[in-house]
Parts: C-alpha cells; sequence; structure tokens
C-alpha cells in the first residue's frame, strides 16, 4: 500500500470501538489508506475495517501482528514509531487509544505485509530522532555484553533495521524464461553483496588465489606433502589462466605480471586496473568457500581409490 498512516500499539485490538477513534481521526484528515501493527487483531475488528473499506471509507486498510513478545516487542514498536513519526500506543496508558489523534500515526511512502513479514519504506521520522534511538540502542548492546548471545543477536537486528534502507528490484524480461534467468543473477548478486558486507572482500579476477598460490610456493616442505602442495599451488593460479584465455588473451604473459603487480588485468575493459578502485572485488566467503570446497573434492578423490565417470550416451545417427 502506497501513503498510508500508521498506527502502532501494544494492545490487541479485541473490540471495534477501539479503533472508531482512529478511523476518525484518518478521516477527518482525509487519510484513507490505513497500516495496523497491533499486538493481536481479533475478527471484530477485522470486521470494521473490511466493513469500512467496503464502503469507501478507506481506499487501502491492512493490519498485522507485532512482532516478538513482551519486553522485546515494545523496543521494536518504538523503534517502528520513531522510524514512521508517530506514536507507540502502549497498554500502560489505559485509554490511550480512545483519544488517538492524526499526529500519533506514522506515516510511509510504502508498507507491505505478507504470511510471515511485514515491512515498512520511507518512514517519516524525524533523522535526528532515528540516530538518537540507534544510540540508544547501541548502549544497549554494550551494556548486554558477550554472554547473552540471543539479546545481543537481537539489538544488532534492531540496530540494522534502524540504520538500513530498503530498495525494490523489479525484473522484467521478454518472457518468462528470460525472467527466471534474470531474478536468479539478481538473486545472486544480492547474496553476494551481503555477504561481501559481513565478512569483507578480496581482489577477484583469480588474484586472490594467485597470492596464495604465491605464499605456497615460498613453504619449504619434502616428503608425501610435497607433491601435494605443488599440486595445490598449481591449481591456484588456474582461474586466473582460464579468465584470460575464455577472453581470449594469452595467460603466460597475464600470469606474469600479475605476480609481481598489485594490479589485476580486467578482461572486459582489457586494461590493469586497480582491483578496488575499478571494483574487480570478490567476497570473502565465495572464494574461501569455493576453495574449500575443491580442495574437500579433491581429497575425497585421493583417499577413494577409484572414481566413476558415467559415459554419456551415444547420440543416434539417421542411417
Amino acid at each position: 500500500m502506497l501513503n498510508p498512516r500508521v498506527l502502532i500499539t501494544d494492545w490487541s485490538l479485541e473490540r471495534a470501538e477501539q479503533l472508531l477513534p482512529t478511523l476518525e481521526a484518518c478521516v477527518a484528515a482525509g487519510e484513507r489508506n490505513l497500516f495496523i501493527i497491533a499486538a493481536d487483531v481479533s475478527d471484530a475488528a477485522i470486521g470494521l475495517l473490511v466493513a469500512n473499506r467496503e464502503r469507501g471509507v478507506l481506499d487501502t486498510v491492512m493490519a498485522v501482528k507485532a512482532p516478538s513478545f513482551g519486553a522485546q516487542r515494545t523496543r521494536i514498536l518504538e523503534d517502528i514509531a520513531t522510524i514512521s513519526g508517530g506514536c507507540c500506543i502502549r497498554q500502560e496508558q489505559q485509554d490511550r487509544l480512545v483519544d488517538v489523534t492524526i499526529n500519533d500515526l506514522g506515516r510511509a511512502r510504502q508498507a507491505w505485509a505478507t504470511q510471515v513479514a511485514f515491512g515498512i519504506l520511507g518512514g517519516g521520522g524525524d533523522k535526528a530522532m532515528i540516530r538518537q534511538r540507534i544510540a540508544e540502542a547501541k548502549t544497549e548492546l554494550r551494556h548486554a555484553g558477550t554472554d547473552d548471545a540471543y539479546t545481543t543477536a537481537l539489538i544488532r537486528e534492531r540496530i540494522g533495521k534502524l540504520a538500513g534502507t530498503a530498495a525494490i528490484v523489479r525484473v522484467g524480461a521478454p518472457g518468462r524464461a528470460e525472467q527466471e534467468d534474470l531474478k536468479l543473477r539478481i538473486e545472486a548478486a544480492i547474496t553476494s553483496a551481503r555477504a561481501a558486507f559481513a565478512e569483507g572482500v578480496v581482489p577477484g579476477g583469480g588474484k586472490a588465489l594467485l597470492c596464495c598460490a604465491q605464499a605456497l610456493e615460498t613453504v619449504e616442505t619434502s616428503g608425501e606433502a610435497a607433491p601435494g602442495l605443488r599440486a595445490l599451488a598449481r591449481a591456484l593460479t588456474e582461474p586466473m589462466r582460464v579468465i584470460a584465455v575464455n577472453a581470449g588473451f594469452e595467460a603466460s604473459p597475464i600470469l606474469d605480471r600479475a605476480r609481481r603487480d598489485p594490479h589485476v588485468f580486467d578482461v572486459v575493459r582489457r586494461t590493469w586496473v586497480d582491483p578496488w578502485e575499478g571494483g574487480m572485488v570478490d567476497p570473502l566467503t565465495v572464494t574461501q568457500t569455493a576453495l574449500e570446497t575443491s580442495v574437500s573434492a579433491v581429497t575425497s578423490a585421493l583417499t577413494a581409490d577409484v572414481l566413476v565417470h558415467r559415459k554419456s550416451a551415444p547420440t543416434a545417427v539417421e542411417p
């Protein structure tokens, strides 16, 4: 729903009359979109909202249950109130729900909900108040310490939602297959970006693995481990070699320069670039997981004594 007013309360809306002051305030202010976040919403309250929607009093209306429980629920509702610029109407304020005015309702550019989650985009809250709320949450985090991992995780989640921003990516394509392919690519990019924010990035284009290979070449070893170490070092150079060959370049000169040059060769722009300034980076988690998975697969192959290779079925030939 677009441009809704937001009612935020930890009351359980069990009676229809509990919502009448809010509806009257919206009608008086000419607001026709209402988003309700409450501890619970009964069938009677939902019936009132549906009736007003059918009679044209409201254009769109949506009611969702507040997340979490107890004191944590109250803090989350107060966070939402700060983001939207409204008030959290609490049960301890007794008859406060009966005296709701339009100024108590928050505002948002967009609100959405599914069966398991809801969100608010473009809240109308004051930025200074949001920064103050974040500072208060960080103080709570320091006082929580490191012993209570559950509470610490909840506070970090609150800080992230207070400080973060959101975007909607709309995927369009000429056909269904192209749309699904593009959607998967975008989801992969988002996952990579999240991994990069969580664990950091390393130079891309095979540069990070090449640096690992150079480090292995300096390790002195003997016996049965020596051939394995040399094989691993050689394998770590292959990603950069394959990228160069697939792009139509001679791999050896590129590898030789990459060993002594901190820059990375960009096969698209056909030039050497700084990986940080040129955006030639990979999430650390992705590179590390790929390396660990590859080593695990090779280890399994070496210790199994036998491998099964499935031949592809012969292609039928017309007589």
